[in-house]
């Protein structure tokens, strides 16, 4: 199972969608243990300490979703364990979001238009997206540059583009990730990403590592 850590927050890449989420999560309430989830300080597998819930949107729906709270007893740190799809104290999907911030940037439409990209039929506040896009670009030199240094240290001299590249297409399950920061690199370089490597995990874990990295919206 592959998580990432962020600053007092573990992102879980469990359940492929946000049904799946919702039919299994409920399971782990007070069984917390069962999910081997590990202290990023001290590697301690994490106990139950709590829960609470949050609204999500996306293109579909609004619900409520249980997120559950981890402690850590060596090091009596807490931790919320946020799906993949709902990561930060966001309530917007990030798919949606990333759709809709991509629609106005990429496809160079209107504000109204790349929320319908986005979120399609559902009401988002205008001024969220102008928040969203940005924070965006406020992050992306901050984030393309630290992530090039990361690959240039782990391959050398090769292609960085190209063998960063192929890292993250070798990993379906980071999807969000990998169109994220193809656009980022896109964006700031100019160049087209096409494919291509294999450790990214442990990349992806580097760069999660560093402050403001600004891989979620």
């Amino acid at each position: 199972m592959r998580v990432l850590h962020l600053s007092k927050m573990i992102i879980l890449y469990l359940f492929k969608d946000v049904n799946s989420y919702s039919e299994n999560i409920h399971k782990y309430k007070y069984r917390l243990e069962y999910l081997r989830l590990k202290c990023p300080k001290c590697g301690c597998i994490l106990c139950y300490w709590g829960s609470y819930e949050v609204n999500y949107v996306d293109d579909d729906c609004e619900r409520k979703l249980l997120i559950l709270r981890g402690m850590c007893k060596k090091c009596e740190q807490s931790h919320s364990i946020k799906p993949w799809f709902l990561p930060g104290k966001h309530q917007y999907a990030l798919p949606c979001r990333e759709a809709a911030v991509l629609a106005h940037r990429n496809e160079k439409v209107g504000l109204r238009r790349a929320l319908r990209a986005g979120f399609k039929k559902k009401e988002v506040s205008l001024m969220n997206l102008k928040y969203w896009i940005e924070t965006t670009a406020r992050k992306c030199s901050i984030l393309i540059s630290k992530i090039l240094a990361i690959v240039q240290k782990h391959f050398g001299n090769e292609d960085t583009i190209s063998t960063y590249v192929r890292e993250i297409k070798r990993n379906d399950n980071f999807e969000s990730i990998y169109r994220l920061s193809k656009w980022y690199i896109e964006l700031i370089t100019g160049k087209a990403v096409s494919d291509c490597a294999e450790s990214w995990f442990n990349i992806i874990n580097t760069i999660s590592n560093i402050e403001c990295t600004g891989l979620y919206l």
